[in-house]
């Protein structure tokens, strides 16, 4: 490929994907789920009325004016928790299922010999929107978790609350499971596929292993193990393992595309 096409493709994708409306939409809508789903369980948690309407939580802890900084921040923590893993696996699949609608894809010949540059550009946008796309979840379910407790006149979060080390934490989380279902797509090439099978498996396949393992072989799996990064005190070294197979599956799945021919 001649470098002016090189620079052409890297330019398209990457604006494509910057100003793409899917990722727009599902950072909005995975937004108000997360700062809702914060905010309602503070509102159960404390016994106050919620007017979220259909929304019910079931959870053993009692906030109250005793209450301390990790018994509200664990709210907070528990909706990225279970929200982040589904937006972000939908989001690394979008970024993978749409290999001819991108404009620098004008015929399959033409793609053929572009592939790898394609999903290089891909790629690093995914890593760099999903890590935005982490923090601000994270950063809103915190702004619901703070909206609830002041409805419930429960004491706000305390200035020494770790709020950067947990919206970091929901940046790794999320970033980590859109790489994952990224590579998945992109290497088997049934996004819907692989979209499906990592649903199921952190809905009901990861929390039926950790409830067979022990409490600390559970904490490798990697939904949970990524989990930890969002804890008031993270720990971190679960997630390293999940961490490390997440980037060398991206790499294997860009090095595994058609090779540019161009110059061949």
């Amino acid at each position: 490929m001649h470098t002016a096409d090189r620079k052409t493709v890297v330019k398209v994708e990457t604006r494509r994907w910057l100003l793409h409306p899917g990722v727009f939409a599902l950072l909005v809508v995975a937004s108000l789920l997360t700062a809702l789903l914060s905010y309602a369980a503070v509102m159960a948690s404390s016994g106050a009325s919620s007017d979220a309407g259909a929304v019910s939580i079931d959870t053993t802890a009692a906030l109250g004016p005793d209450s301390e900084d990790p018994e509200k921040l664990d709210l907070a923590a528990t909706s990225i928790y279970l929200l982040a893993p589904l937006a972000a696996s939908l989001h690394g699949v979008l970024f993978a299922g749409s290999e001819l609608s991108s404009g620098a894809l004008l015929n399959i010949a033409v793609a053929a010999r572009r592939l790898r540059t394609i999903f290089a550009v891909r790629a690093l946008s995914l890593v760099l929107l999903s890590l935005i796309t982490g923090a601000i979840l994270t950063a809103l379910s915190i702004a619901g978790l703070t909206a609830g407790l002041r409805q419930a006149e429960v004491p706000s979060l305390t200035p020494e609350a770790p709020l950067g080390t947990v919206i970091l934490g929901g940046s790794i989380l999320y970033a980590t499971v859109a790489v994952i279902a990224f590579a998945a797509a992109t290497l088997l090439r049934r996004w819907v596929v692989v979209l499906v099978a990592l649903v199921a498996y952190f809905v009901v396949a990861e929390p039926l292993l950790a409830s067979m393992l022990s409490e600390h072989a559970s904490k490798w799996l990697p939904h949970v193990s990524l989990g930890k990064w969002v804890d008031f005190e993270p720990e971190r070294r679960f997630a390293f393992p999940t961490m490390v197979l997440a980037l060398l599956a991206l790499v294997t799945a860009v090095v595994g595309t058609q090779r540019d021919r161009a110059a061949r």
